[in-house]
């Protein structure tokens, strides 16, 4: 197609425009962006001609901008055809990637990375009358005799290790995060953190381990607070799966939602860590009803909303009212803003409206046990309307989830910096009914052969043969396109995905022979299914596709919480691929996968939920032969 003036005035200066637009720049980007996604696959030159009006009218809100554009503009018309030569159409990056460290042309000095254990001694039992507990953490150069660690923790030398406790149901007498130093020849002295018990309760203890500012892994403890008065004994805890992640950015925030359940009240508590910074605590939220009521009323709005019907006119009068896409768009801002209302704590958006220029265009990782809440849906806002975010949190900063603990309290694996589709597996039955998951399918495929990857697909999609294929390993990467459904009385049991004859394959079938495949290969997980990233309680902890994936070792599980609609899965799920191969980060693939399914008009768009890094990327890929 002929390229309108516009477009190719827009793209000459796209490399000035952050400068040109300072702070403004991530929202004005990122609606360029999507504008230009939408000049490309507009049918007609009367929907160009609009789409061109709007770029113009965008750059109109900065003068300097605006002379910057208007003298390209008349340049470029002035020129002939032939003078200037073919023109060829390509959407631009929207963020320039961060540099490696380093000079240029001279290679990184390699770091030594040196071998160490974790070593914590602290009571399991303990009276709430106690003045003073001790909890002693030390890295040490062999494993104690009682670990129960499978694996190694492996540290970069020259990079002190800080350790962060997170102690619900004591009152911390000191610091809560303390820095401990990796000696090269020696364990390194110990860090004691002083504790005083305030609730009887069974409680864990949670340690969380950072170097270079990226999270290297989590040990969880258990504690039980007695009303009787007993003796104190410290008792040896050792093993938490602690690994470098050197090589890739650290995220610049991280938060961590706290969920602690008692007999009295349920409360989410909130941890803001900035890189290079000690973690900001805050005043808990404490809850009148349970998360997973409170969520499931959302998913069902939501599902809604995705079929373009309203909601409320459904539940209430049984009657099906149809919406218009900004009617839908509208309904899921205000979803986002209340959950940015009702859970965030005061004190934490106040923080984020002081900084919230800072913000902008940010790495942001959500560390969180709780298993219900959609925090992918949280819209920043004003309430005395002095500013209301154009996008929600998930647009303008590049987030990713992980989880903090699984079943029974377990820790689980540090997020992995790097992602690898060499082996890449697809499971898409072929009589589901869902032609855009065919599509998707073939899409992967194509990339298959393009990128010259190992196609590790199972020839057979019967649940038995998918058990089988996930047992046996042989892939480092799983995509399925097929449907789904969420159950929260058995997540684990229930919750499926559907195969061919329409079998189902639970996340029960994560366990033995799998387990140990996921632990050594750490794979990549994406269900383009609905409803399968949620999580719910088990009998023992969360249970769920997300935390048996995680916890057993996976390094990026990408899934949607709520209904999708079929296209827009597809259009989400062929952008997150070609940028992933085109050397963006994860969370970078998943913003533009949101950009190009948002404008379809349902909340698709906003339905996936990360596990990764995110700033973790495809590895350097060499050729596969099959």
């Amino acid at each position: 197609m002929a390229v309108d003036t516009t477009i190719m005035a827009l793209l000459a200066i796209w490399d000035e425009l952050p400068e040109l637009a300072g702070e403004q720049w991530e929202t004005l980007g990122l609606l360029l962006r999507e504008l230009l996604e939408a000049y490309q696959e507009a049918k007609d030159q009367p929907a160009r001609d609009q789409i061109c009006l709007q770029i113009q009218q965008a750059l109109e809100e900065n003068p300097q901008i605006l002379d910057r554009f208007d003298d390209e503009f008349v340049a470029i018309q002035q020129q002939s055809a032939q003078t200037r030569g073919p023109f060829t159409f390509r959407i631009p990056k929207l963020f320039g990637r961060l540099e490696n460290s380093g000079t240029a042309g001279h290679p990184k000095q390699q770091k030594r990375v040196f071998t160490r254990y974790t070593d914590i001694s602290c009571p399991n039992r303990v009276w709430i009358g106690t003045k003073r507990i001790a909890v002693v953490v030390r890295l040490t150069m062999t494993s104690p005799g009682y670990s129960e660690a499978l694996e190694q923790m492996l540290l970069l030398g020259d990079e002190p290790v800080s350790a962060h406790l997170y102690a619900p149901g004591f009152e911390m007498l000191g610091p809560f995060e303390q820095t401990i130093t990796i000696l090269p020849e020696a364990d390194s002295p110990p860090v004691v953190f002083d504790l005083r018990p305030v609730e009887v309760t069974h409680t864990h203890l949670v340690l969380d381990f950072f170097q270079a500012g990226n999270p290297v892994g989590t040990t969880s403890i258990p504690v039980e607070i007695t009303a009787e008065e007993i003796t104190t004994n410290p008792q040896a805890h050792a093993g938490a799966l602690l690994r470098t992640v050197a090589g890739v950015e650290p995220p610049d925030y991280m938060l961590y939602i706290s969920y602690e359940r008692s007999s009295s009240s349920s409360t989410l508590s909130f941890e803001l860590r900035r890189v290079g910074e000690v973690g900001q605590a805050f005043p808990p939220i404490h809850l009148q009803v349970p998360p997973e009521k409170y969520a499931a009323q959302i998913y069902r709005r939501l599902s809604a909303l995705t079929q373009r019907i309203d909601p409320t006119t459904k539940a209430v009068l049984g009657q099906v009212r149809q919406l218009d896409a900004a009617d839908a768009e509208a309904r899921l801002k205000e979803e986002g803003q209340n959950l940015w209302r009702e859970l965030m704590p005061l004190e934490l958006r106040q923080r984020y409206a002081a900084e919230r220029a800072q913000w902008q265009n940010r790495s942001l990782l959500i560390v969180s046990d709780e298993p219900h809440i959609p925090w992918e849906l949280l819209w920043p806002y004003d309430p005395d309307n002095r500013w209301v975010d154009p996008y929600p949190l998930c647009l303008q900063m590049r987030v990713s989830r992980w989880l903090r603990r699984e079943a029974q309290g377990a820790a689980t694996y540090e997020p992995g910096p790097e992602l690898s589709p060499s082996m890449l597996a697809v499971l898409a039955p072929s009589d589901t009914g869902l032609l855009a998951a065919q599509r998707e399918r073939a899409f992967l495929a194509m990339m298959i052969r393009k990128h010259h990857l190992y196609d590790a697909s199972p020839a057979s999609l019967s649940t038995a043969a998918a058990k089988s294929f996930l047992q046996n390993g042989g892939y480092t990467w799983v995509h399925f396109a097929t449907h789904g459904n969420f159950y929260p009385e058995d997540p684990d049991g229930e919750s499926a995905i559907w195969l061919e004859d329409q079998q189902p394959l639970t996340s029960n079938s994560i366990v033995g022979q799998t387990e140990a495949y996921l632990r050594q290969a750490r794979p990549a997980f994406v269900f383009n299914a609905c409803e399968v990233g949620r999580q719910g309680w088990t009998i023992t902890g969360l249970g769920g596709w997300a935390n048996r994936l995680i916890g057993a070792g996976a390094s990026l599980f990408l899934a949607p919480l709520w209904l999708v609609n079929d296209g827009a899965a597809l259009k989400f799920s062929k952008t997150v691929y070609r940028a992933l191969f085109e050397g963006e980060t994860v969370a970078e693939a998943v913003r533009q996968g949101r950009l190009a399914a948002r404008r379809l008009g349902d909340p698709t768009w906003l339905a996936y939920s990360l596990y990764a890094h995110p700033n973790a990327r495809i590895v350097e890929l060499a050729s596969v032969t099959q």
